[in-house]
């Protein structure tokens, strides 16, 4: 079992700028060619969540700004670790 690593806040700041350099698309498109089981289980996760705002309720507008802060922050997290 390998020791669990901190994320440096400076990873997560890079990783963020790169996020606003190449958009939530490319970086999706990235992940799903170098973890390709890690990206389909996101995908469907934010699917799901993103069906299940549109249940409770919410405008279909503030859902997909939602679903993009979502979709963002886990991008910016998985990229701060592969590369920290």
């Amino acid at each position: 079992m390998s020791a669990i690593r901190r994320i440096s806040p400076r990873a997560l700041l890079r990783a963020q700028t790169r996020l606003q350099r190449q958009g939530n698309q490319r970086l999706m498109a990235e992940l799903e060619r170098l973890e390709p089981d890690l990206a389909e289980y996101a995908l469907e996760s934010l699917s799901a969540i993103y069906h299940r705002l549109l249940e409770l309720g919410a405008p279909a507008k503030q859902s997909r700004k939602l679903y993009q802060q979502i979709e963002s922050t886990f991008l910016i997290c998985i990229t701060a670790m592969r590369n920290e």
